[in-house]
C-alpha cells in the first residue's frame, strides 16, 4: 500500500513538474515574441528613415537644394531610433545589427561626401541587411508560430516579408527618379534600372487587384516624366521637380508602411 501511495505521489509531482515546465515554456516564448514585436516597431520605423536618407542623399547629390536640407532632420531620426533599438538588450550581439549600426556611422560621416553612385550603392547595402534583420527579428521571436493563429497567416507574416520588401521597391523608384530629375537628364544605365523598377511595381499592380491609386499614379509619373522622353511636355503635364517626385513617391510608400503598423498592432494583441 505504501509503495502504491509512493508511486502515486511520484507520479503525481512528475505531472505537475511537467506542467510547471510547460507552462513556463509557454511564458518565456510570449516574451520572446512580445520582444519581437516591440522591435519590429522599432525597425520598421528605422527602415523608413534610413529609405528617405537614400533618396535625399541621392538627390542632394545630383543638385536638387530642398532634399539636401531635409538630410539633417533624417539623419538625426535615424540616430534616435538606433538608440531605441540600443535600449533592447535582443540585438546587442546579433551580426545583422552590428553591421548596419557600423555602416550606418562611416556613411553618415562621409555621406554627401562620396560620389552619387556610390553613396546609393552603400544606402542600397545598408537597407538589405536592414531587410535580412526584420527577417531575423521574426523568425528569432518565433512570430510565425504566433502569426499561425490568426485565419489569414499571410497578412501577418507579409509584416516581415513581402511589404518590406514591395516597400523598397518604391523607395528603389522614389531614389532613382529624384536622382534623374535633379540632374535633369536620364543616362542609359538610369534608364535601365528604372525600367527594371517600374516593371517589378507594375507585376505588383496586376497581381494586387485592390493596390492602392497612389502607386498607380507613380508608376503613370515614371512613365510620362522619366522613361519617355519629352512625353510629359507634349501630353501638357506639369514636369514635376525632384522634390515633388520624392514626395510623390512617399506618399506611394506609405499604405504598405500602414499595413505593417496595422499588422504589428494584432501581433501586439496577441501576445
Amino acid at each position: 500500500m505504501n509503495d502504491a501511495l509512493i508511486i502515486a505521489t511520484a507520479v503525481l509531482l512528475l505531472s505537475l513538474v511537467a506542467i510547471l515546465i510547460h507552462k513556463n515554456r509557454r511564458q518565456q516564448i510570449r516574451q520572446r515574441q512580445r520582444d519581437g514585436v516591440e522591435l519590429l516597431i522599432q525597425l520598421r520605423t528605422l527602415l523608413q528613415h534610413t529609405q528617405k536618407h537614400r533618396g535625399a542623399s541621392y538627390g542632394a547629390l545630383n543638385g536638387d537644394q530642398q532634399l539636401k536640407q531635409s538630410l539633417a532632420g533624417v539623419a538625426a531620426a535615424i540616430n534616435q531610433a538606433i538608440a531605441q533599438v540600443d535600449c533592447l538588450p535582443q540585438l546587442a550581439c546579433q551580426d545583422h545589427w552590428l553591421a548596419y549600426r557600423d555602416h550606418w556611422q562611416r556613411l553618415h560621416s562621409n555621406n554627401l561626401k562620396l560620389e552619387a553612385e556610390n553613396n546609393l550603392q552603400q544606402h542600397n547595402r545598408l537597407i538589405s541587411v536592414l531587410l535580412y534583420l526584420i527577417e531575423d527579428v521574426a523568425e528569432q521571436a518565433n512570430l510565425d508560430e504566433l502569426a499561425s493563429q490568426e485565419t489569414d497567416i499571410h497578412s501577418l507574416t507579409s509584416i516581415w516579408r513581402d511589404l518590406p520588401r514591395t516597400a523598397e521597391l518604391v523607395g528603389q523608384a522614389r531614389v532613382l527618379g529624384s536622382g534623374i530629375l535633379a540632374e535633369g537628364k536620364a543616362g542609359t544605365v538610369d534608364k535601365i534600372r528604372m525600367r527594371f523598377v517600374r516593371g517589378k511595381l507594375q507585376e505588383y499592380i496586376d497581381a494586387e487587384q485592390n493596390s492602392e491609386q497612389a502607386l498607380q499614379h507613380l508608376v503613370s509619373v515614371i512613365d510620362q516624366q522619366i522613361l519617355a522622353d519629352g512625353a510629359a511636355q507634349q501630353n501638357g503635364a506639369p514636369v514635376l521637380n525632384a522634390n515633388d517626385y520624392f514626395e510623390l513617391s512617399s506618399r506611394a510608400m506609405e499604405p504598405f508602411f500602414a499595413s505593417m503598423d496595422a499588422g504589428i498592432g494584432r501581433l501586439k494583441q496577441m501576445t
